[in-house]
């Protein structure tokens, strides 16, 4: 759904166990390339891809994802874009160890279904403290913030110093 003239939210929902619902919003960014916000849980790519294709863009315009912080309905597409489009991974450099080693986090947070909320671990090429500015394109800048709460790693990202993307509880 277009939100914004180059800010799309694409809504994930997913289930945890028959019993527990839950859904994870993504923010598509475009310009002359596209940008996300999170990934998603695992099989969230081709949601993304069939979203780009209707507003005439490709999952190859995507040239970075953003990630909030390390939990599996956030990242768990991220290798599966990387691999599609060559993007480059943002993340907060606190959730590295999680981000980069999927079982280290399942051993260190154990939630039902893990392995198919999240299936593999992804490569971060720029990992981030929360304080740099990330210049994706002309008019297209993404200011990393530490907004640790929903978990110790959150980052928070403000598009053109206008546009705040932040991690809650959903």
């Amino acid at each position: 759904m277009k939100i914004d003239e180059n800010i799309h939210l694409i809504r994930k929902n997913f289930t945890v166990t028959d019993e527990v619902e839950r859904y994870v919003n993504l923010y598509l960014i475009t310009g002359e390339s596209c940008y996300l916000i999170d990934s998603g849980v695992a099989g969230s790519e081709k949601l993304v891809a069939d979203y780009m294709q209707s507003i005439g863009r490709q999952i190859t315009d995507i040239q970075g994802i953003f990630l909030t912080h390390a939990h599996p309905d956030h990242i768990g597409a991220a290798a599966e874009i990387k691999r599609r489009s060559g993007c480059e991974i943002f993340a907060p450099a606190k959730g590295l160890s999680w981000i980069e080693n999927i079982e280290r986090q399942f051993a260190e947070r154990p939630i039902p279904n893990f392995f198919h909320l999240l299936s593999e671990s992804v490569h971060v090429d720029h990992p981030l403290f929360g304080e740099e500015v990330v210049e994706c394109e002309q008019h297209i800048t993404l200011q990393a913030m530490a907004t640790p709460g929903h978990s110790d790693d959150s980052l928070s990202y403000i598009l053109n110093d206008r546009v705040m993307f932040i991690t809650v509880n959903s």
